[in-house]
């Protein structure tokens, strides 16, 4: 059809279709391995091979051991799955080094491996065959043959494992034609012969429905995160169980992956092979989330990255970034010029300190469904929290509301900066964030979970300046830019992102300048009629602009840099 956008284009001819669809990336179900690769890898009965081989996964499997107990990252499960593991490998082992090592069990196992390596010739010679044909009926048959060879497949590793009565609940599997598993080295053997695919692309599913048992088997097998998102999964098994040692993963993920806490992981695990990402923002019409896409080798060794920015099917930025940046501020930051790289780094260098290690921020209390027109304490939400200005309730708690947020309510008992926990993105006349917060000097205000409490611990910084600085331009486009990478959606101000804005070290004397306009500020809006009189309005809008000012001589701007801050130059 030459109305088409694609006519005209063809598939290489040296490319090989072979499609399978599955809904799982384990070949287990319920923790039990239902394909063993070596019934249909070439039989070798080379005593000393095979113990330099079991050594060889003794060794993996130790330095796996210690590598995540130094990243912290032992856990229970994790630990005793590593263990058992070692205890089947030391087993296995002492038995090869026993005279006579030609058992029952290994002349089975020899008899099991030949009718295995059978079936998987006819296996690869039936998926020629089905790939080939166009007839729809010879097509059907020969997918039957497939799937009944699969099936006798698993009963054998079972039978091997002796998991007899794993074999009443696969052949209900088999009667009902479902399979909550993906045999990848049975339909893909050639491929895994070879020791995977060379390249893997796709758009992993974002956030699915993954049931809890098989969740449990697939945290045990993740190497580089406990982020159990569904697409950060599929990052992690791409690149650690899928792809050749010469392989190539690209991947369009969600965008959380660039500057969230719980994904952060897979970040540090992937810098230094990965030399392109980019930000492609909302590139599918019917999702709301943004999207980024990266290409990750593991023979790719770079010390930096290419960042780019494609929009309106054009790319709009292209900057290189050095990975020793992401790593320093945690953040896999993309949609930066030159330019504003170089205010980072001049930051970077400055006499500047993370708002996190002079303060705590906790989120309030996700009490929504409790709330009532009447009770003993009134309660604010986000939506009622604008720059200096807290109005209106979202409703009351009762006393006994409160009895299981105890330790909440002694924070929020303290002097304390409020924010929106969800903030405000805004696209014109240029994409920016609106941080808005106000004081709570009494530890009067209690807040739902769509509010942020901040309390400053350090009694060598007033929480007045803080709060001027927070207020501030600079600190929006900052945190926009280096903080939650230039995103649109679901910017959670808890305690890990507030926490790495930079702030200036400066003494009580030199903060006083701020305070003084603060409270000049706090004074106006303070009165009854401020959200509806202009005058008032216009009035704090100058003395923010007053702030603005100072902050810019504090973090020592330019002129092109304010300019650029301030958005008249992007």
């Amino acid at each position: 059809d030459k109305t088409k956008e694609n006519w005209g284009i063809e598939p290489l001819p040296n490319l090989d279709f072979k499609i399978m669809q599955g809904n799982s990336l384990l070949e287990e179900y319920e923790g039990v391995k239902l394909f063993d690769e070596k019934l249909i890898a070439s039989v070798d009965f080379d005593k000393q091979k095979l113990i330099e081989s079991i050594k060889q996964k003794q060794s993996e499997l130790q330095k796996e051991y210690l590598d995540l107990h130094a990243k912290n990252k032992l856990t229970k499960i994790k630990r005793a799955g590593l263990n058992e593991e070692l205890r089947k490998l030391d087993k296995q082992l002492k038995g090869l080094n026993k005279q006579d090592n030609k058992t029952e069990e290994a002349a089975g196992l020899f008899d099991a491996q030949n009718e295995a390596k059978q079936k998987r010739e006819m296996l690869k010679r039936l998926h020629k065959e089905f790939f080939e044909t166009n007839e729809k009926e010879i097509k059907g048959k020969i997918k039957t043959q497939i799937e009944k060879i699969g099936w006798d497949l698993i009963e054998a590793t079972l039978k091997e494992q002796n998991k007899i009565s794993e074999l009443k609940k696969i052949e209900k599997f088999k009667k009902s034609n479902t399979k909550p598993f993906f045999l990848w080295k049975l339909h893909f053997a050639d491929v895994f012969e070879k020791g995977g695919f060379d390249i893997v692309i796709a758009n992993p599913p974002y956030g699915a429905n993954i049931p809890k048992e098989e969740l449990s088997n697939i945290k045990l097998k993740l190497k580089d995160t406990n982020n159990l998102n569904s697409a950060a999964i599929f990052i992690d098994f791409g690149k650690n169980y899928l792809i050749t040692t010469n392989g190539i993963l690209s991947f369009i993920v969600p965008k959380s992956l660039l500057y969230s806490e719980r994904w952060f992981s897979l970040v540090e695990s992937m810098l230094g092979n990965v030399p392109i990402l980019v930000d492609v923002e909302k590139a599918f019409e019917n999702v709301k989330l943004e999207q980024v896409v990266f290409l990750y080798g593991h023979i790719i060794k770079k010390n930096s990255y290419l960042a780019r920015k494609f929009l309106n099917n054009e790319f709009v930025s292209s900057t290189v970034i050095s990975n020793d940046i992401p790593l320093g501020i945690k953040a896999w930051i993309c949609d930066v010029s030159e330019f504003e790289l170089s205010i980072l780094k001049k930051l970077r260098n400055g006499s500047l300190i993370p708002l996190g290690s002079i303060s705590e921020t906790k989120r309030g209390v996700g009490l929504q469904e409790f709330l009532k027109d009447k009770g003993n304490y009134p309660v604010i939400g986000g939506i009622n929290i604008s720059r200096y200005c807290c109005r209106g309730i979202k409703g009351y708690l009762a006393k006994e509301d409160f009895e299981n947020q105890k330790q909440k309510v002694a924070f929020m008992r303290q002097p304390k900066i409020i924010s929106q926990d969800l903030i405000a993105h805004i696209q014109n006349p240029n994409p920016h964030i609106l941080i808005a917060s106000c004081l709570d000097l009494n530890g009067e205000t209690f807040g739902l979970d769509t509010v942020q409490n901040t309390i400053i611990n350090d009694n060598n910084y007033d929480i007045r300046y803080i709060l001027g600085l927070l207020n501030c331009k600079f600190i929006s486009w900052y945190t926009y830019k280096f903080i939650y990478c230039c995103a649109i959606r679901t910017m959670h101000f808890d305690n890990y992102y507030i926490g790495k804005i930079l702030i200036p070290d400066i003494s009580i004397e030199n903060q006083k300048p701020f305070i003084e306009i603060v409270d000049k500020i706090l004074a106006i809006t303070k009165s009854s009629d401020y959200l509806e009189n202009p005058a008032k309005k216009e009035e704090v809008k100058e003395y923010e602009k007053q702030i603005d000012q100072m902050v810019y001589k504090l973090y020592n701007l330019t002129d092109e840099e304010i300019k650029i801050v301030e958005g008249n130059e992007r």
